[in-house]
């Protein structure tokens, strides 16, 4: 039992050091090719319908052939692919390919990553109901994902000063490939495969429209879509947002190590606050991440409200990670196992998105473009530009994540009356 579980803590640490080398830093990248604007930037968050698609088609390959380990390595694989031709085509000298090449990457790039996560946690909760596994055990995995990205964040930095590599874009890819073959690896021939518990009769299996259509889920649902609107401005908004404020690259990788550390924290003590249901601590995670964003609209940007932004942040998203995962598997029988997964990831990796880049496509400006990119007469007018857009988006997230905590706690007193 031990040496599995093992296995999948090294692929969980291995797959977010291989993906969150440059997932958090995407955005920055491609808004700093000559011919992508910062509006069709945000534009492309629109093409993450196709995470929720990818969510749907991969959980569906996934437990209609019980070969979750294939789907992983390939969509580990394809996104490993992805990455290089990302900083590829950044060199393109034509306006008409650069556009046409960032956007076909972002509708493969999107439709692979709806397929890592969901099937993963279906997986790992498989083997863990098979052997009896205690779902505490879930908190290791979720500390080790968080490892993974925590190690990213402060080895390029540190790898960045020591001059062993000058490239950033070359440091990031090797940091990139490295760990994801190994994961491709270890799951092709360690990792135990998915096996459905022949003991429970199909007559019993809810079907996964019900499941959706259940009143409670459908609130949970709403609470993940703000919950990933809230991630994708985070995400996207942040770097940019920091190094226009003047903070260098290695100092923000250091702000997002201390949200690692604040996440790994908080995973380590939610096992101890057993006395909290998770019905309660997903609203509280809603809050924390509230707290989080208030610090760029109300107060001075700082050392000490930047540290405490991140550390916020990090009690937020690892709270709601957990909650969320649970709480839909509460929902699941057995065959729709990774298909209730896909249902959480749809709201949080792709509805969310699409909101995203559908407000942005109707709400900037099209002349709009990243100060750094433009020549220095314009370069202040784009920066007070830019920092407006960012306030009012922080802003108006606050004030949703606020409003989501009542579907949130609604949800809860649903569930407990339906029982």
């Amino acid at each position: 039992m031990g040496k599995p579980m093992n296995t999948f803590y090294a692929i969980i640490f291995l797959t977010y050091s291989c993906v969150f080398s440059f997932q958090n830093f995407l955005f920055n990248i491609v808004n700093q090719c000559k011919y992508i604007d910062f509006r069709y930037n945000c534009s492309l968050q629109v093409f993450s319908i196709l995470n929720f698609v990818g969510s749907f088609f991969w959980c569906y390959i996934a437990d209609k052939r019980e070969n979750h380990n294939n789907v992983l390595a390939f969509n580990i694989s394809m996104y490993i692919v992805l990455i290089i031709f990302v900083l590829v085509a950044g060199r393109i000298t034509n306006s008409l390919y650069q556009i046409v090449t960032i956007t076909a990457i972002t509708i493969l790039r999107e439709f692979t990553l709806g397929g890592i996560l969901p099937v993963f946690f279906a997986l790992v909760l498989n083997y863990m109901k098979r052997k009896k596994i205690h779902e505490s055990k879930l908190v290791v995995i979720n500390i080790f994902s968080i490892l993974g990205n925590a190690c990213v964040m402060f080895i390029m930095p540190v790898i960045s000063c020591t001059g062993i590599i000058k490239n950033d874009s070359l440091m990031s890819l090797i940091v990139c490939v490295v760990p994801g073959v190994l994961a491709i690896a270890l799951l092709l021939f360690k990792a135990p495969k998915f096996m459905k518990d022949e003991h429970t009769g199909a007559s019993h299996e809810k079907k996964i429209v019900q499941i959706i259509s259940t009143p409670s889920v459908l609130l949970y649902y709403v609470s993940v879509i703000t919950i990933g609107i809230y991630k994708c401005i985070i995400s996207n908004f942040v770097t940019t947002f920091l190094q226009i404020n003047g903070l260098q690259m290695n100092k923000i990788r250091m702000l997002w190590g201390i949200r690692c550390i604040s996440e790994l924290l908080t995973y380590i003590a939610i096992p101890y606050l057993y006395f909290v249901s998770n019905s309660v601590l997903f609203p509280i995670s809603i809050f924390a991440s509230a707290l989080s964003i208030s610090f760029y609209i109300f107060y001075e940007l700082n050392i000490v409200t930047l540290v405490t932004s991140e550390v916020l942040k990090g009690v937020g998203t690892a709270s709601f990670v957990y909650t969320s995962i649970l709480i839909f598997k509460s929902y699941a029988t057995n065959d729709v196992q990774t298909q209730v997964q896909g249902i959480r990831n749809s709201a949080y990796n792709g509805f969310s998105c699409i909101l995203f880049g559908t407000l942005a496509a109707l709400l900037i400006d099209r002349e709009l473009k990243d100060p750094r990119t433009v020549k220095n007469e314009k370069s202040d007018e784009m920066r007070k530009k830019m920092l407006g857009v960012f306030a009012n988006s922080y802003f108006l997230i606050f004030v949703c994540l606020m409003v989501t905590m009542i579907p949130a706690i609604t949800a809860r007193f649903l569930k407990k009356r339906n029982k």
